[in-house]
């Protein structure tokens, strides 16, 4: 090859220059740089070679065989007369079976609408609005390139390229892809060219260089001799196979295919190519495959991968146009294509670079043309329905992002997933392909797997606060080709039903969706409501249709700082205080006359002269009934100069008048009893007289008689009475200023009359509220875990010390009967120093718990019932001993836990566990005896109105996770589902990160532990869309009984069990909590 017909490396490409030299290689004539061609190269047998190219030291280097393949491909000729077709897969249509239902015989009838190969039908109408558009968008482009002044004569280009360039159905959505922007030296700024521009000079100078109506062939295909098999050759026979080669292919150009012009991929031998020149044909080297592509479009000419496809293919594979011809400027050669008359596939845009960034100018090229074709295509829709005044910025966009979901008869078919796309690019769709593609494929089955047809499936777009919903129907009326319409919402008019015009075909899926969400309004003639949001529009095709609405969606946001809210027990104080002042004054006005009675029987049948050896007795009652009375008189006076703070003072202050009232009435029936006696003395005559006492003794400090009580006066049915006995009066501190009333059946009183103990505050002293380092002991305390327990004893009166059984009952009717109890705190240290935190003061933890409301709840399938303190801030659950020890086995663990997220701000939303309690209650007076476990949890629901909907959610949607209407237990995923419509609910974009990171961080700690069958207990107030959540029933271990109930059910049963191993039931538990039942549009 000589030096001067080639420009460039045959296997690099490079251009070569002074630095860059041109080298033969010595066995195939071709020129190459110095990296692509080696010297002083030596074989395995000695021989050295000459400068040699890579593929040639390749064949040399491979030892020499027998028998060998043939060394070079020629051109085939077939011996028959059959042509070879390609089958293209997308143009291979299958039909869906038939359906009794729906009629689909007119879906691909229509020629029109559904051939791929149909171009644009139509011309856009310009308008003044479209002008100043048009211009406005320019003036915004340029104002970054600081390139304003280009703005008029860009517009008339951008006009120019949307007028001329029409791409077909199949290829409607990139108008670039037929677009060349080429940096060349117009008189104007730019200008629009009519065909295809590019830099590439001929392959040789000798070629022709202007050509009027040329026959255009294209290959990509090789063109060079080359050899099947790299074997060891003589170079003689290779040459003479190559120069047969040679002749063969230039005969074949020259006989059969008859080009003027030859654009390759690839380079070409310069012994063909100097045929080629003889012959009078130009060639051009090294298009660019994009290149190649709009040059097939424009001259219509067939890309052939190899010569001898020219001999399957008819006459149609030549290309042609109306000039072509080469132009050098200054030292850049351009090539131009010139379109053919009423040509409107492709063209060219040429610029003149200097002083603006040919890149930045590029991109606003092919953003203003996509921008003002979008612009046009979406007006050619609107006039459709007469809306002709449009203010084209209030719809302006060129890409959009919404979230996609599918649903399928109420239930989530395929997850959220991002959905962003530039209008017009390669990913877009047009409108009348999305709608072919939907109803010709509206009887096959979901790709998603759900075994279900497309025509049962919703699809959605979210966006901001808002949805477009998609949905299938069928028609009573048949139509032949592709019709639309628009139905008001909100007035029900239609708009007349009309065929859906070539050009509206084209308009961007995406952007029509769009606009749904965009707040212009548009004027129309139907009705006075707004266009896009309050339409249906159907698009109607045989007794199909595809109907597209707007619907509002609401979007909740996460609430959980809930501040602790004093006024039920500010209430429960005042009630109590007044209950107190009201009894007790009560009380006493009913005692004074019993008293005054008393005294008047005594001074009138019982005189010193009538029986002078029971004065000394009969006064000393008198004096102690007088004693006590004024003992209560005194001890309500000093009640109602108290100023109590809360209930529990109120409690103490109630059960020291208690003691005071009791020790009345012990005296009082002591004093009744004695009158009784002496009367019966004097009235019975032959009754031995023996010593009189009076029956009132001590037991343990306490007032007590030592004979029956008769209540004469009916003290102990008083209701004042009653009041003041509730509760087991025994159980209190007499050193501390507030006490619990504690009852046999309230657990949680019971829990507080131990935490206000002596004994507790003793052994934690060190965590007075006032302590400086008290969050440093915490957290300590919460990273040790230490297995260390409280144990309290306690009983109000040992049962068994009474000298006889009358006393005892006597004691039992006015004291209550004998308990004990026996209460083990588990961690009492950390959930000490949790409470802290989630609880305020020691004080307010016990304002809360000393009480528990009357009314227990079973708020599940469980055995475990529960209830609430009487502030409903907290849930006091019953469980079975073997989930007890379940969780104090990993209990440590929870507190480390707890103390990543208080102390190291790690996302956690499990529902505090804030006390573990083992409890053993016996009353001596029947005998009987429980044992109760219980946890004390927050309560989410706290605060919240009595209409929310609560849903205890495990990411399971069997049969079985559902709760009939109309009862009145917590819901579950199947009532979830069915309220959200199988849709997750919006959140804002922080709180569903907030959300992901506690699910993540949490279900990894659980699946950790080998826990198993929790739940997210989920709060919706949907008046002020709210939510609230939280893990909760984290104490079930994956044990071997579990694992053989699960086999079991997945053997035997129909769906998935609810259980299953830990890190399933996490992975499982994440993906619908994460992705199906919660997302967010942002």
């Amino acid at each position: 090859m000589p030096d001067v017909n080639a420009k460039a490396c045959y296997k690099c490409e490079k251009q070569f220059n002074s630095f860059r030299r041109r080298h033969h290689c010595r066995y195939c004539g071709l020129l190459f740089c110095t990296k692509c061609s080696k010297t002083d190269v030596i074989l395995k047998n000695g021989v050295k070679l000459d400068r040699t190219c890579d593929k040639c030291l390749g064949v040399l280097a491979m030892p020499e065989i027998k028998n060998p393949q043939p060394l070079a491909q020629y051109p085939y000729f077939p011996k028959d007369n059959s042509v070879f077709i390609e089958e293209d897969p997308d143009d291979i249509i299958t039909e869906p079976a038939n359906d009794a239902n729906i009629d689909l015989q007119y879906l691909f009838n229509d020629d029109i609408e559904y051939n791929v190969d149909n171009l644009e039908l139509g011309d856009f109408a310009n308008t003044e609005e479209l002008e100043n558009y048009l211009i406005f968008r320019c003036k915004e482009n340029l104002k970054d390139a600081k390139a304003e002044d280009w703005t008029e004569c860009l517009s008339m280009t951008i006009k120019d390229v949307v007028k001329n360039i029409k791409p077909s159905k199949k290829d409607a959505m990139n108008l670039n892809k037929y677009l060349r922007i080429v940096g060349f030296p117009v008189e104007d700024k730019c200008r629009f060219f009519k065909g295809i521009v590019f830099k590439r000079q001929l392959a040789n100078k000798r070629m022709p260089n202007k050509i009027r109506n040329p026959r255009i062939l294209i290959l990509v295909g090789s063109t060079g001799y080359f050899l099947g098999d790299k074997k060891i050759v003589m170079l003689q026979k290779i040459i003479e196979q190559e120069d047969n080669y040679v002749k063969i292919l230039v005969d074949l150009i020259k006989n059969h295919i008859k080009p003027d012009l030859i654009l390759l991929e690839n380079s070409m031998p310069f012994n063909i190519l100097d045929e080629l020149m003889k012959l009078g044909i130009s060639v051009l080297l090294n298009v660019k495959k994009k290149i190649l592509k709009l040059v097939s479009r424009l001259t219509s000419a067939k890309i052939l991968n190899s010569i001898n496809q020219s001999l399957y293919e008819n006459s149609n594979y030549l290309g042609s146009c109306v000039e072509f011809w080469q132009q050098k400027i200054n030292n850049d050669t351009y090539c131009f294509f010139q379109a053919n008359e009423g040509s409107n596939l492709c063209g060219s845009v040429l610029f003149n670079p200097l002083g603006v960034d040919k890149k930045v100018l590029k991109a606003i090229i092919m953003r203003l043309c996509v921008q003002y074709r979008s612009i046009l295509l979406e007006k050619t829709l609107l006039s459709l329905f007469s809306i002709q005044k449009i203010n084209y910025e209030d719809f302006h966009s060129s890409g959009s992002s919404f979230v996609h979901v599918s649903t399928c008869r109420g239930k989530m078919c395929s997850r959220p997933k991002i959905h962003s796309i530039e209008y017009y690019s390669k990913n877009g769709k047009s409108l009348g392909d999305f709608i072919k593609y939907s109803l010709s494929n509206v009887l096959e089955k979901c790709e998603n797997l759900c075994e279900k047809k497309l025509f049962d499936h919703k699809y959605y777009y979210y966006k901001n606060k808002g949805r477009v919903k998609i949905t299938y129907s069928k028609q009573d009326e048949h139509f032949s080709t592709l019709q639309i319409y628009r139905e008001c919402l909100v007035c029900s008019k239609k708009t007349q039903t009309q065929k859906l015009s070539d050009l509206a075909w084209k308009f961007s899926f995406n952007k029509f969706i769009d606009n749904f969400f965009h707040t212009g309004l548009l004027s129309h003639s139907t009705c006075s409501h707004n266009f896009y949001t309050k339409g249906k529009f159907v698009f109607a095709l045989a007794n199909l249709s595809i109907n597209i609405s707007y619907e509002k969606t609401n979007n909740y946001y996460i609430y959980k700082d809930i501040e602790y809210n004093p006024i039920i027990i500010q209430t429960l104080f005042e009630e109590k205080w007044k209950e107190l002042l009201d009894s007790g004054k009560s009380l006493l006005m009913e005692l004074k006359p019993k008293k005054e009675c008393f005294f008047n029987l005594s001074l009138y049948n019982f005189s010193e002269e009538n029986c002078l050896e029971d004065g000394a007795l009969i006064n000393m009652a008198i004096r102690a009934v007088e004693q006590s009375f004024m003992n209560v008189e005194d001890n309500y006076i000093s009640i109602k100069s108290q100023n109590p703070q809360d209930y529990l003072e109120v409690e103490y202050l109630k059960k020291t008048f208690f003691s005071h009232i009791s020790n009345l009435v012990v005296h009082l029936e002591g004093a009744m009893e004695l009158l009784d006696n002496i009367e019966t003395r004097k009235t019975i005559k032959d009754i031995e007289k023996g010593p009189l006492e009076f029956s009132v003794s001590k037991y343990y400090e306490i007032p007590c008689l030592l004979s029956k009580i008769t209540d004469k006066f009916d003290l102990l049915k008083d209701k004042n009475f009653r009041y003041l006995q509730e509760g087991i009066p025994g159980f209190y501190n007499k050193d501390m200023k507030f006490a619990v009333n504690v009852e046999e059946d309230d657990t949680l009183s019971i829990i507080a009359y131990a935490l206000s103990s002596n004994e507790y505050f003793d052994v934690m002293e060190e965590y007075e509220d006032n302590t400086d380092d008290i969050y440093e002991r915490i957290e300590s305390d919460l990273l040790a875990a230490k297995d260390e327990h409280f144990t309290f004893s306690d009983e109000n009166y040992d049962n068994d010390g009474f000298s006889s059984d009358i006393q005892r009952e006597s004691f039992k009717e006015i004291y209550g009967d004998s308990i004990s109890v026996k209460l083990v705190a588990y961690f009492y240290k950390q959930f000490h120093g949790m409470r802290h935190f989630y609880s305020g003061t020691h004080k307010d933890f016990l304002l809360s718990i000393a009480q528990a409301k009357r009314e227990e709840l079973h708020l599940g399938k469980s055995k475990a019932y529960f209830k609430v303190s009487v502030d409903e801030r907290y849930i006091i659950k019953f469980i079975g001993e073997r989930q007890f020890r379940m969780f104090t086995d990993f209990a440590p663990n929870y507190f480390r836990h707890c103390c990543k997220n208080k102390f190291h701000n790690m996302p956690s939303c499990l529902a505090k566990i804030l006390g573990a309690f083992s409890i053993q209650i016996k009353n001596h007076s029947t005998n009987k005896t429980r044992q109760e476990y219980i946890l004390i949890n927050e309560n989410l629901t706290y605060k919240q109105p009595k209409n929310i909907l609560i849903y205890d959610l495990k990411g399971t949607i069997n049969k079985r996770r559902k709760v009939q209407e109309g009862d009145e237990k917590t819901k579950m995923d199947l009532n979830y589902v069915e309220f959200t419509e199988g849709l997750p609910i919006i959140l804002k974009a922080d709180d569903k990160k907030r959300l992901d990171a506690e699910i993540w961080n949490d279900t990894l700690f659980l699946s950790q532990q080998n826990i198993v069958d929790y739940s997210l207990l989920l709060i919706l107030n949907t008046e002020k869309k709210i939510i609230n959540y939280g893990i909760i029933d984290y104490m079930e271990q994956y044990t071997f009984e579990r694992a053989i109930e699960s086999k079991y059910k997945s053997v035997v049963g129909t769906e998935v069990p609810t259980i299953i191993y830990p890190k399933e039931y996490k992975n499982r538990f994440r993906q619908h909590m994460i992705q199906m039942y919660f997302m967010s549009v942002e």
